[in-house]
């Protein structure tokens, strides 16, 4: 028997409405077609970059373990001692989170910027491919079985990804293509070792984009839903 292939839907109104629609059953799991980008050869050169960006995009929530990212971040700089230049990158909290006090610790550390709540879909793509580690620190009690769209976007674009351990979000290391973590200590030191070995985990990135797409291409569910959407 084939294995199943999740598409991606935000609700499940929406996903009982596509599953209906397909005659096929649609999970609220991120498997986004959309994002899957043509250039994943893992052979191209890479360049070593002059400044490592480490992103955490998608706007932050606390489910989404947005108020233990300071305490990660202060425990990498602590750890790494200058081993790279590196710059965070955070979106901000929705207001109803009430995360000012995450943010305003945030903002006193030199290598955070924070980006606005919510941004355009293209200024998402650019800051997501301008991203070489994407940081996922999302609950473990809520993401067991919950999956994440950036997550998703990140293998389809090739960047290696730190996230929670005994999640679905390990789901995506297809090829070795990043760590998970529980505690901050950890979250911190899986940061180093991807950064430490950047071009290898990289080119692992880029091997499980293309398996990543090779799968979407080839399975008969996704040929339903280019037929529906077309």
């Amino acid at each position: 028997s084939q294995r199943p292939v999740y598409l991606y839907t935000e609700t499940i109104r929406h996903a009982i409405s596509m599953g209906e629609a397909l005659q096929q059953p649609v999970s609220v799991c991120p498997y986004p077609v959309f994002g899957v980008k043509g250039d994943t050869d893992q052979e191209r050169e890479i360049p070593y970059p002059d400044k490592f960006i480490v992103g955490m995009l998608g706007g932050g929530r606390r489910d989404k373990g947005f108020q233990r990212v300071p305490d990660i971040i202060q425990s990498y700089n602590s750890k790494a001692q200058g081993d790279c230049r590196v710059e965070f990158l955070i979106q901000a909290p929705r207001r109803q989170d009430k995360l000012e006090s995450e943010v305003q610790t945030l903002s006193s550390i030199s290598n955070v910027r924070i980006l606005e709540n919510k941004i355009d879909e293209n200024q998402y793509r650019e800051l997501l491919q301008s991203c070489h580690v994407m940081l996922f620190p999302y609950k473990e009690e809520i993401y067991h079985s919950r999956g994440s769209g950036v997550l998703w976007e990140a293998v389809a674009n090739g960047i290696p990804f730190v996230c929670t351990k005994n999640t679905s979000l390990e789901d995506g290391f297809l090829s070795k293509n990043g760590c998970s973590a529980s505690l901050i200590p950890e979250f911190s030191e899986a940061l180093i070792k991807i950064l430490r070995n950047w071009m290898l985990f990289k080119r692992n990135a880029f091997n499980a984009a293309a398996l990543y797409r090779s799968r979407l291409e080839n399975h008969p569910v996704v040929e339903n839903v280019r037929i529906y959407r077309n």
